[in-house]
């Protein structure tokens, strides 16, 4: 007490259950705000781990879309296989059920017996592609191999279109 009283002047007399009282309530502020701090970050990390579920969840979601799409490329480019490999892109017309996706397909001539159509499909934001590999026999053309387009990001994104 006197070590207390030297070193805060204006400390005032009092029993001494006063000053323990007084200990007690600043450990219990002290601990009060540690445990506020601690549910604060706690909710935090929670709030993180949530939405990174969700990103995820929703990136599977598209993956499995695309994936849908992508099946129809095959039948689609057997159509188009045959046109002018320099044409544009074509698009290929898709359920109504799939509204946020698209698909488009480019013929390219490897020889003059063999063409490549890459498939791209859209859905929302993300993207895949796949190059199908088709050769002459005769007068039709048959799919020789089909390959999905290696992404390093698992699926692209794409900006948003204004």
């Amino acid at each position: 007490m006197r070590l207390l009283r030297l070193l805060i002047p204006d400390l005032p007399r009092s029993s001494g259950g006063d000053l323990r009282r007084r200990k007690i309530r600043g450990i219990a502020t002290m601990l009060a705000v540690f445990l506020v701090g601690s549910v604060g970050l706690a909710v935090g990390l929670l709030a993180a781990m949530f939405a990174d579920d969700a990103r995820r969840t929703q990136q599977q979601l598209c993956e499995a879309q695309l994936r849908e799409i992508l099946h129809a490329a095959p039948s689609a480019a057997m159509a188009v296989v045959s046109t002018d490999p320099l044409a544009t892109p074509v698009a290929v017309p898709l359920p109504p059920a799939c509204r946020d996706a698209s698909l488009s397909l480019k013929v390219t001539e490897v020889s003059p017996d063999r063409r490549n159509v890459q498939a791209l499909a859209v859905f929302q934001r993300f993207h895949a592609s796949e190059t199908l590999e088709f050769q002459r026999q005769g007068s039709t053309w048959k799919l020789q191999s089909a390959t999905l387009t290696p992404n390093t990001d698992h699926l692209h994104t794409t900006s948003p279109q204004p």
